[in-house]
């Protein structure tokens, strides 16, 4: 197992929480809606990533053991 799922499923929402709230500290009037944009990109991924903890909450996917399992699948059709 990769991860209990309840914990991987609550550090995703930390990330997502954490980002959001740092995002919209870094958002001012001052700037154009691109310039805000622009400010926050690399922050948009890190909600992703958040929200695909959150989504597929830890388990077997992408381990060793999966990699090797789904590979003699598709090989050996």
């Amino acid at each position: 197992m990769f991860g209990n799922p309840a914990l991987v499923r609550a550090a995703g929402v930390g990330v997502v929480a954490v980002m959001l709230v740092y995002m919209l500290q870094k958002l001012t009037m001052d700037k154009s809606i691109i310039a805000n944009l622009n400010s926050i990109k690399r922050e948009f991924a890190l909600v992703a990533a958040g929200i695909a903890l959150l989504v597929a909450g830890g388990g077997m996917t992408f381990t060793a053991q999966d990699l090797l399992t789904r590979s003699k699948r598709y090989i050996f059709r």
